[in-house]
């Protein structure tokens, strides 16, 4: 963007300009006023530079509040009413005349353009006071020296003041007696200072502008900037000397100091790289510190190293490319105040690539050269978090395939005659929500794992793998034909047949189709590899969940062989009253397999929970009460034990509906859930684990008696008492 007309002329405008916002203060009156925008004009005049930008003028020029003139209410008055203003005002802070003028373009702001006419002000002085000097006598004269704007004094070598103008006075607070009776020697905070003054008024018989550290009669230390010759005085030689209080300007000179201090110590600290690069020389000036911590360079071996090293080609290359359109910018004036930010990769010490982010400005230095200051931030965090954004935006986050978003897009990239045949092979993973069921999320997604890396050893290289469901992945095959394709098919089903484990059965069904010419569709192609995949899945999924839930035994009873036992028992004795209570020859057997693998659910319980170690906490005990409704979702999934599932969701269900898991009461509850929950607490109390009580038969039989109406079934209870009886059922 070009600089506007405007900004250019008060830019190069001879006239000061500095442009301001009034503050107010809870009253809403004028109390200080902040710096906008100065053009270079008003640095020169003022001593001031760019760096006072936003702060307020209390904060620059600290006396502006003792000034004669009340700078900050005149502004304020036309920042608020409009109108302008011309004044003529000294400024006692820069020891300045100005001739000002001052107009408000929007409300709470103003502008000042002024010129510094102290020169013409002095000249007019000094015109009226030569004029004085020629018209006045000695007495004219004498009453010149009394009130000359400066301490003007007589002093004998051995210090004794033989005479001070009142300013004199006023400045070393001198009393207003006998002079003779006074001596500067207290004056003078250093004495050695004051012998080195003598000396050199003797050897030079005139000296100019000596700094001196005194301090008043009083004890007031203050700074002051002293003119002195030899004179003869009364026949005494002595020392005409002159004196200007600057111990202001030595103050702002500290707080100079102060301030640059501290800007080095930001450069030399900051963890950023603060950099001057001279275009002119292709050479560095400056390179702070932080340098060696981020590329391995010491500052002054970095500033020694050629630029071509110590950034990568790449950036090097698009670094030259932009330097003639900035270098042109600066040139004619259009350089924008922004700074220029790139991102970008330099060198390391030992080779390898760092990204970093650089802000630069190009400038002119003192010589005329072009110079660039810049900032250099390391961004490697940065980048890597982007490149992991990235990664994941069209990767799948637990097996690391591409996604469903990246398969859409390669979706469009292959649908193109030079990709033809196209084919499409679904596969859906058998069984994984009922491993998930049985073993736990964390078994479901190793499954998924090792499924994603089976497909991917079996994909060449211009193939695409994506998981684009829970279970289920696509792979597009370029120029592959359905014979092509279904060879894939029966290399991947014999490595998943070869691929198995006590955990899980690794099952996929498969589907392809064959997009053969442009004008089919892929969606038509996709969704007829989907119909072919659900073919064989309605084949394999039967098989896998019958199998699986055979493993979940077998798995469950190796981890408790104590487990296997009980259900066994509690499968005779559930036949026993179901026989008892002359239920079907159906019926019978369903209660019995129902029993046989009535906790099944267990499979999902912590090792604490299922042997019972001690008593268990509420925690525990809530696990222990899903097993029934995880063994329902197990086996309900199976066509082999589909009918089981509701057996077994109901078998810790009471008759007065204080069960769990649903609390279901009386004849709602399954009668064959009814009679394994009387033959699997029968079996507990006289065969027990963990911390549970053994009970003799009598006493169990007993507590199922005690107990009948309210947890169990009074019929079922009479049933099971019966074949006791009659010595039909353990005792």
């Amino acid at each position: 963007m070009e600089t506007l007309p405007y900004e250019s002329m008060i830019d190069h405008s001879p006239m000061a300009f500095a442009y301001h916002r009034i503050i107010l203060d809870e009253a809403g009156k004028p109390c200080d006023y902040e710096f906008l925008r100065i053009n270079p004009a008003f640095e020169k005049m003022t001593g001031l530079t760019s760096a006072i930008i936003g702060k307020r003028v209390t904060e620059v020029l600290p006396g502006i509040r003792g000034e004669a003139f009340d700078y900050i209410a005149a502004y304020g008055a036309i920042s608020l009413d409009g109108g302008t203003a011309e004044f003529e005002e000294y400024l006692e802070a820069l020891g300045r005349w100005y001739r000002i003028q001052v107009y408000s373009p929007e409300k709470f702001c103003f502008v000042v353009n002024f010129l510094d006419v102290t020169k013409e002000r002095k000249q007019v002085e000094e015109h009226a006071r030569l004029m004085r000097l020629l018209k006045e006598n000695e007495l004219q004269f004498h009453r010149i020296i009394d009130n000359l704007p400066f301490s003007l004094s007589i002093v004998a070598l051995d210090g004794t003041i033989r005479y001070s103008n009142p300013l004199g006075f006023k400045l070393f607070e001198l009393e207003e007696t006998d002079l003779s009776n006074q001596t500067t020697l207290p004056i003078w905070i250093h004495p050695e200072d004051r012998l080195r003054f003598i000396e050199a008024v003797q050897q030079n018989g005139l000296i100019k502008d000596w700094e001196m550290h005194l301090r008043t009669m009083r004890g007031k230390e203050l700074w002051a900037m002293g003119s002195a010759m030899m004179i003869d005085y009364q026949g005494e030689p002595c020392t005409l000397s002159t004196h200007h209080d600057i111990t202001e300007r030595k103050g702002m000179e500290e707080m100079l100091r102060e301030s640059e201090e501290k800007y080095r110590l930001i450069t030399d600290f900051a963890s950023d790289v603060i950099w001057v690069f001279n275009y002119t020389q292709w050479a560095f000036t400056y390179i702070s510190p932080s340098v060696y911590p981020l590329f391995g360079y010491r500052p002054e071996e970095a500033m020694q190293t050629n630029v071509d090293i110590l950034v990568a080609r790449e950036s090097l290359e698009q670094i030259k490319q932009r330097f003639p359109q900035r270098l042109q910018a600066l040139q004619s004036g259009t350089s924008m105040d922004e700074p220029y930010i790139a991102e970008i990769q330099n060198l390391h010490r030992d080779g390898h690539p760092i990204w970093v982010e650089t802000s630069s400005k190009y400038r002119y230095n003192a010589d005329g050269e072009v110079e660039i200051v810049g900032v250099t931030r390391n961004i490697e965090e940065r980048k890597r978090a982007e490149r992991e954004i990235l990664y994941l935006s069209y990767h799948d986050h637990l097996t690391g395939l591409h996604n469903r978003r990246f398969y859409e897009l390669e979706l469009q990239r292959l649908n193109t005659e030079e990709h033809l045949p196209v084919s499409f092979i679904l596969a859906d993973v058998n069984g994984l929500k009922l491993t998930n069921d049985a073993f736990g999320h964390m078994t479901g997604d190793q499954m998924l794992i090792r499924i994603a890396s089976l497909l991917q050893g079996a994909c060449r290289t211009d193939d695409v793998l994506a998981r684009i469901g829970g279970d289920e992945f696509v792979i597009l095959l370029p120029r592959t034909d359905r014979e092509q394709a279904e060879g894939i098919i029966r290399q991947l089903e014999q490595t998943l047949a070869e691929e198995q484990n006590e955990f899980m059965i690794f099952s996929v069904s498969f589907g392809s189709a064959t997009k053969d010419s442009v004008e089919q569709k892929m969606t038509d192609i996709f969704l007829e590899a989907e119909n072919a995949m659900y073919t064989r899945k309605l084949r394999d999924s039967n098989q896998v969940h019958n199998e699986t839930v055979g493993r979940i035994l077998r798995t469950l009873y190796a981890k408790s062989p104590a487990e296997e036992a009980h259900n066994r028992q509690v499968s005779e004795i559930s036949r026993t009253i179901a026989v008892a209570m002359e239920l079907s020859e159906e019926l019978v057997q369903e209660t019995a397999a129902a029993a046989l693998v009535h906790d099944i659910g267990k499979i999902s319980l912590s090792d604490r929970v299922l042997f019972q170690a001690e008593p268990l906490t509420e925690e525990e005990w809530m696990e222990f009460r899903r097993h029934p409704e995880r063994g329902y979702q197990i086996l309900k999934s199976a066509s082999e034990y589909a009918s089981l599932a509701p057996i077994i969701l109901c078998h810790h269900e009471r008759m007065d509906g204080k069960g769990f898991p649903k609390g279901v009461s009386g004849e709602a509850i399954p009668l064959p859930s009814r009679i394994l929950a009387v033959a699997d607490a029968y079996d507990s109390m006289t065969s027990p684990r963990g911390t549970q009580p053994l009970f003799s038969p009598e006493e169990a039989l007993g507590e199922l008696r005690h107990n009948a109406g309210t947890q169990f079934d009074r019929d079922v209870v009479r049933a099971f008492a019966e074949t006791v009886r009659k010595g039909l059922a353990p005792m």
